[in-house]
């Protein structure tokens, strides 16, 4: 795990290992991270096969290796987006 909070995060790709690392339940083929503007987004499917959308990070990603507040809130929002899609 702590490898996990060492992992340089300045790309959706970065983002994307991390979430993979963090959350093994999650398959690769039923998620993905996309960035719109200042806005990330992580699009899975549910446990009942629909796709969803959250919003996991607003704000420069790579500033989330400088600040622990903000890697903090990222990590709170995945937590919450798997916990909505029924994967614990």
């Amino acid at each position: 795990m702590l490898k996990l909070l060492n992992m340089i995060i300045n790309r959706v790709k970065h983002l994307i290992k991390y979430i993979e690392f963090s959350y093994p339940q999650m398959q690769r083929k039923k998620f993905d991270v996309s960035k719109s503007g200042a806005r990330i987004y992580l699009f899975a499917i549910n446990a009942e096969g629909n796709l969803t959308r959250t919003l996991i990070y607003r704000g420069c990603l790579s500033m989330t290796n400088e600040v622990p507040q903000l890697r903090n809130a990222l990590d709170k929002n995945i937590k919450e987006a798997v916990k909505k899609l029924g994967l614990r």
